[in-house]
């Protein structure tokens, strides 16, 4: 995706390094071990057109984490 902006656009596109201030929707694990977290992404501190999910599941006291793109 941000390949095609860079020609849409004619100008370079990136994610900026993780910053805990861009993270929405802040669950805590509920009662059955699980959180729901969206992540907006910047690119050179522009807000970018698409988030990141990220489901939390906590199984056998291990920690599952399934990370979506939403576009």
């Amino acid at each position: 995706q941000l390949a095609l902006w860079e020609e849409d656009y004619e100008k370079k596109f990136v994610v900026d390094p993780f910053d805990s201030g861009r993270l929405d929707n802040i669950d805590e694990l509920d009662e059955e071990g699980q959180s729901f977290n969206t992540y907006n992404p910047t690119s050179f501190g522009e807000q970018l057109d698409f988030w990141f999910e990220i489901e939390f599941q906590v199984e056998n006291k291990q920690i599952i984490a399934v990370f979506d793109i939403n576009i």
